[in-house]
């Protein structure tokens, strides 16, 4: 097995390193799907890091570098890893994999739930099923921005605009419009710069 292996090494230059280790590991019938799960294991990883150093540069312009430092620690929780490492594409959120094929996200159930730069994490029901918006901080208004500048440029690296974003949250209005009168004190002007 060992000579098959070199042999197939040598004449296949396209075998990830992954690969490799599995085949010397587990032999050649699972070494496909073990290293397709560590691509996307560490696909993901890297992922998060990236949106995460690219967070914490933005929140450093903006005046709130601990918040950045702290950003998105509960994408590393197995409620949110797990389930992003399964549906990761790399070119997307994970969350869009896993809502098309549940048709719900448990890891955004909880992401939104404990992350106070999301807006839906300021949303609240009323006693007649009505939604109550919370008046959402302005650092967290600010993380928020840092955080939809990053999604952009980590998932287009090489397509990435300034002027991304905006177009994004105007096409989107009807769903992220709801919360902005309730959440800014004077609904000022976002300027959009990287």
């Amino acid at each position: 097995m060992f000579y098959r292996f070199l042999y197939d090494f040598n004449n296949s230059p396209a075998l990830s390193p992954y690969t490799v280790l599995n085949i010397r590991l587990f032999g050649d019938a699972n070494a496909d799907i073990i290293s397709a799960a560590m691509n996307k294991f560490f696909g993901h990883l890297r992922t998060v890091l990236t949106h995460r150093h690219m967070v914490f540069k933005f929140c450093c312009r903006v005046g709130i570098p601990l918040q950045g430092l702290v950003h998105d620690l509960s994408k590393f929780s197995p409620a949110e890893f797990i389930p992003s490492v399964r549906y990761y594409q790399g070119t997307s959120s994970p969350i869009g994999a896993e809502r098309r094929a549940n048709g719900y996200s448990m890891a955004w159930l909880h992401h939104k739930s404990v992350n106070r730069h999301h807006w839906e994490y300021w949303v609240d029901f009323r006693d007649d099923g009505s939604e109550y918006y919370v008046k959402m901080p302005m650092n967290y208004l600010k993380e928020m921005i840092c955080d939809w500048l990053s999604a952009g440029k980590t998932y287009n690296r090489n397509t990435w605009q300034p002027n991304y974003p905006l177009e994004y949250h105007l096409k989107h209005e009807s769903y992220y419009g709801r919360w902005l009168p309730a959440t800014t004190p004077t609904s000022p002007a976002v300027t959009w710069a990287p």
